[in-house]
């Protein structure tokens, strides 16, 4: 594959400065022709940035397209506007190049004249906004590239800058990048993730020169009014408009790799000017490029392209593919080899915001009926207040352990308790659940609205979860009330607890045979300000659970 480019123009000064005015009117979602009315633009097919790949096994020679225009090589196919594709017949290597450049995002294809009836036959199903026949002749195809305009493509409308650099100077501290998308202006209040900091634009500048506004694909440095204490790898957006914050990727994976993509392996995942360990959890399917068909399989090979689901050890923030290239793709890293062994495109999933608001539509037709007892009097008929202690910690770390020594003393204290344990829960209600990061949510959720029953009846309710995300725990102490939750903390370092492994699971995870497993291949976070901390590789079972028995008699005494 050729890929080339045209140089940018003023123009794109003019359409970032109106999609601005747009923005900040409230009109987020601007098309591209009511900017061209409002600019009274027709003749911009001559002066805008365009890049082109030439695929397929034609003979086309790049160097002879003569033109006013000045040629550069651009990057790959993910950042080409128009491909070429010219090739003797519709081949197998000419139907995958052309589903290659559908699947990133290319919006249009000139198709060599003499493929037109396989190619319309073949692509009827691929994404091509469009799609042109003619002669692969030098001359025709420059009279066709000055006369498309590719402006419209670019998305200026959601402000994506990943940090890349930061410098210090004159007392001055700029964040420098290259603009993925969107257009950044002087005044702008914008938000910094992963810290949601937010500040405004000071100064913007484009090498020596200062400007008030700059647009992609500019590499600009940025100086905000405060220091947000953003580094390598943040995120610049507009305070209104924030990419999504994400732990699960589902995407379309092109698997270059020596070894193949397999479920359970822990890879890196290259994404902006940041990596994550991220664990494979599913290869969806695979595509036969030729006939467009899927088929099942647990790995993908080298050539291979199909969909995967990753789970990130880390969190990150990221948009659908489809809508913005800079924050939809990543490169997968085989961490063996550290090279790129495959590029993925992710995939639009259901928001947060929509699932929420799912939810709030499916209450509205439930009413809550409030019994005629209080929390109060129950609290009176047992003799003590009912709380939730919440054991997290690794596989291993003694949870289990301790929970139970901790049921049978408090029943010994009388204090009316049950024990919620994760082996014997997922055996019952969450028996429908796997162990994917929204599946570990949806099980904690479950857990924390069982013990807010029995706290409301009264009980001291004993918990052993890994529960390994803190925004999981989070949410399980809002549920469950922030009086009424204690966090322990049971800690043991993963070397203890692979020793000791009770179980059996830490030599299958590190085997392979379990996916998705908390330590080796899925994250687990520690709480950062626990109510109690229990280190059981260093003190007895009977030490840590004294001082459990101190903590939760305490907080259980009937006031």
């Amino acid at each position: 594959m050729q890929s080339y480019s045209y140089s940018i123009s003023a123009l794109d000064v003019l359409e970032a400065e109106a999609i601005h005015e747009l923005w900040e009117t409230g009109h987020a979602e601007g098309d591209t022709a009511r900017l061209r009315e409002r600019l009274n633009v027709h003749d911009a097919d001559k002066r805008e940035l365009l890049r082109f790949a030439l695929v397929g096994e034609g003979k086309l020679d790049a160097g002879k397209l003569k033109s006013e225009k000045r040629y550069l090589v651009a990057d790959d196919m993910s950042r080409a506007d128009l491909a070429v594709l010219d090739s003797p017949r519709m081949d197998k290597k000419a139907r995958r190049d052309a589903f290659l450049c559908s699947l990133f995002g290319v919006p249009r294809i000139v198709v060599a004249e003499h493929l037109r009836a396989e190619f319309e036959q073949f692509a009827a199903r691929l994404g091509f906004a469009s799609v042109a026949f003619m002669p692969i002749e030098p001359a025709r195809l420059v009279e066709h590239l000055e006369t498309v305009y590719m402006g419209g493509d670019r998305n200026l409308v959601d402000l994506r800058m990943p940090v890349q650099l930061v410098i210090q100077s004159g007392g001055a501290r700029w964040l420098a990048g290259q603009i993925g998308s969107g257009v950044v202006k002087v005044g702008d209040e914008v938000v910094v993730v992963p810290s949601h900091k937010r500040s405004r634009v000071r100064a913007i500048r484009i090498g020596e020169r200062q400007v008030d506004h700059a647009f992609a694909p500019l590499s600009v440095a940025v100086e905000l009014e405060d220091d947000v204490g953003a580094a390598r790898g943040a995120v610049l957006a507009h305070s209104r408009n924030v990419p999504r914050a994400v732990r699960e990727l589902e995407a379309m994976v092109v698997w270059t790799g020596e070894r193949p993509l397999e479920r359970g392996k822990v890879y890196r995942i290259k994404h902006g000017a940041s990596s994550v360990r991220a664990s494979c959890v599913e290869v969806g399917y695979r595509i036969d490029p030729e006939t467009l068909h899927r088929a099942g399989g647990a790995s993908l090979a080298a050539g291979d392209i199909g969909r995967a689901h990753f789970t990130l050890f880390e969190e990150r923030f990221v948009d659908p593919y489809t809508r913005n290239r800079a924050t939809g793709g990543f490169l997968v890293i085989d961490p063996e080899s550290g090279r790129a062994a495959g590029t993925g495109m992710i995939v639009d999933r259901e928001t947060e915001h929509e699932r929420l608001e799912r939810e709030a539509a499916a209450k509205r037709h439930v009413i809550v009926i409030q019994g005629k007892v209080s929390g109060r009097e129950r609290a009176r008929l047992l003799g003590q207040s009912a709380a939730t202690i919440w054991l997290t910690g690794l596989s291993g770390s003694g949870k289990s352990t301790l929970a139970t020594e901790l049921e049978r003393q408090l029943i010994d204290a009388g204090r009316a308790c049950y024990m919620l344990d994760g082996d014997n829960v997922r055996a019952g209600i969450n028996r429908d659940l796997g162990f994917g990061a929204e599946d570990r949510r949806e099980n904690i959720r479950r857990i924390a609205e069982v013990a807010r029953l029995m706290n409301d009846a009264g009980l001291v309710t004993v918990t052993a979860f890994i529960s390994p995300y803190r925004a999981d725990r989070d949410m399980a102490r809002q549920i469950i009330g922030l009086e009424r939750f204690i966090e322990v903390y049971v800690a043991a370092p993963i070397e203890v607890c692979e020793k000791r492994d009770p179980k059996g699971l830490y030599a299958k995870a590190r085997k392979g045979e379990i996916p998705e497993f908390t330590g080796i291949s899925a994250p687990y976070e520690a709480p950062e300000k626990p109510d109690v901390v229990v280190d059981t590789a260093k003190s007895a079972v009977e030490e840590c659970v004294r001082q459990l028995l101190d903590a939760v008699l305490g907080k259980t005494r009937l006031s």
